[in-house]
C-alpha cells in the first residue's frame, strides 16, 4: 500500500457493501499511518445525490458525483 497515493470509493443507492466497509476502515488506517499526504475520493454513482449520513467523514474529502442534469 505504500506505492498508493489515492483511493476511489463508490457509493450506490444503498450505500457501501459489506466489503466496502471493510476495505474502506482498512484504508483510512494505512492512510492516517502514512507520513506523506494520502487521500480517498468519494464517487457518489447515479441517483445517489449527497453523501449517505453514516458516511459523512467522507465529506470532508473532495468527492464526485456521476449525475444526469437536465
Amino acid at each position: 500500500m505504500s506505492n498508493v497515493n489515492s483511493a476511489v470509493i463508490f457509493i450506490g443507492q444503498t450505500g457501501l457493501g459489506r466489503w466496502q466497509y471493510i476495505e474502506l476502515q482498512s484504508l483510512y488506517s494505512q492512510f492516517v499511518q502514512a507520513e506523506n499526504e494520502k487521500t480517498i475520493i468519494p464517487v457518489l454513482l447515479p441517483r445517489v445525490n449527497e453523501i449517505p449520513k453514516d458516511l459523512l467523514f467522507l465529506a470532508q474529502h473532495h468527492w464526485v458525483s456521476f449525475t444526469k442534469k437536465s
